[in-house]
């Protein structure tokens, strides 16, 4: 994900440090796959941390998006061991971007591998995806124009101490409301746009591969798909080049439902994954890896090591971790936090950081307190926004369900 050489290329990248997040369902019932909730909730501290990594201490990730953050001129051996391949995949933006487009396939498609009547579960989650993905989004770009226009934005001012220069690029002096309400509506569900939350960049890819996604398997037969699989794959290069890359993780997410893996493989896949996921461009241990057709080095085997850990987890790898309270806590609340973590990092945050010393235990109070209130928000949203677009675009569906039986 990930400058500079001209502003136009700096916004693309930066946007794309900016990981996504797995929607949801549009069903209020649980997952067929606690797992992959408990993953999700993984992925989504993994953001938070990324976030405030990139805002404050901006050289750790050098080696992993070196034209985004410049190196410290003398690290210390806590700067190594935070900037290695150990560490940096839970550091790693683009590991759970890639992380959250498998889920997603995976999740989408699941009742057209599970359920009798799955053709109309997929039909209604198709018919509700807009309302399901752009409520939450409308509201969050409503908090943050207000946090805008009563001036809470200080990453301008803690940009200039942290030395980040991705933290300077968001939220300017002059911003359109216009442009604010333009997003609200399809910006950023459909273009990727988000002037007043960068992490909306993510939605367009979300909105359009899980259209595509369900569509595809509305419409395709259960037999003798190979061929159209191909086309699939062929089409969406066409059409979005360099960016299909996106795309074919959720696709390929689907797919894990039909590939079985033994259990002695499970822990080789996930160290594997980890290792992948950990991609930096500057470092020994990656530079064997070879280009792979037009795609972006890292952009690759991040998405191959986000499969990769993704098949053997909702297949069982890990179930008392990925299953447990605290997980499935923050899978729950996970599209809420996405929407609303980088808001408080940039008002609060940035504010406290500002505020307190300079120093690593500065750092480490402003780190929990960002947590926590970012928690605590997410915590509200999620029942007094999420849910209930959940269950609209749930009613909404079914209305036009009922409404085309009614008219046959």
């Amino acid at each position: 994900m990930v400058f500079l050489e001209t502003s136009k290329s700096f916004m693309l990248q930066a946007q794309q440090l900016s990981p996504p997040m797995n929607i949801g369902r549009i069903e209020t019932k649980p997952s067929i796959n606690k797992s992959a909730d408990g993953l999700r909730g993984v992925a989504c501290l993994s953001v938070v941390l990324h976030h405030f990594i990139a805002a404050f201490l901006p050289f750790l990730l050098h080696k992993s998006y070196p034209t985004v953050f410049e190196a410290k001129l003398t690290p210390s051996l806590f700067d190594d061991l935070f900037s290695s391949p150990m560490t940096i995949w839970f550091l790693s933006g683009n590991f759970a971007v890639a992380i959250f487009f498998v889920l997603s396939g995976y999740v989408l498609s699941s009742p057209y591998y599970r359920e009798e009547r799955s053709s109309l579960i997929l039909k209604k989650r198709f018919l509700g995806r807009y309302l399901r993905l752009n409520l939450p989004v409308a509201v969050s770009i409503v908090i943050s124009m207000v946090l805008y226009s009563c001036r809470h934005y200080t990453n301008l001012q803690a940009s200039a101490i942290s030395g980040s220069q991705w933290l300077a690029y968001y939220f300017p002096s002059k911003l359109s409301y216009v442009r604010g309400l333009a997003d609200i509506v399809w910006k950023s569900i459909v273009l990727g746009d988000a002037c007043f939350n960068t992490v909306l960049w993510t939605l367009k890819i979300e909105f359009i591969g899980s259209l595509i996604l369900l569509g595809f398997y509305i419409l395709k037969p259960k037999q003798r798909s190979l061929l159209l699989w191909i086309g699939l794959f062929l089409c969406l290069y066409w059409c979005y080049g360099k960016q299909a890359l996106f795309f074919f993780a959720i696709m390929l997410g689907s797919l894990l439902h039909a590939v079985h893996i033994p259990k002695k493989w499970h822990l080789i896949l996930v160290i594997t994954a980890l290792y992948l996921g950990a991609f930096q461009f500057e470092n020994i241990i990656y530079n064997f890896l070879p280009q792979v057709g037009p795609f972006k080095k890292s952009d690759f085997y991040i998405t191959i090591g986000a499969i990769l850990l993704v098949a053997p987890i909702v297949q069982g790898f890990g179930k008392k971790i990925f299953e447990s309270g605290i997980l499935q806590f923050f899978g729950k609340i996970s599209f809420s936090l996405y929407l609303l973590h980088f808001l408080v990092l940039c008002s609060f945050s940035c504010s406290l950081y500002l505020f307190l010393p300079q120093t690593c235990l500065g750092l480490i109070l402003n780190f929990f307190l960002y947590l926590l209130l970012a928690i605590s928000c997410s915590r509200l949203f999620y029942q007094y926004v999420d849910k209930p677009a959940i269950m609209l675009a749930h009613r909404f569906s079914d209305f036009f369900i009922n409404l085309k039986t009614s008219m046959m």
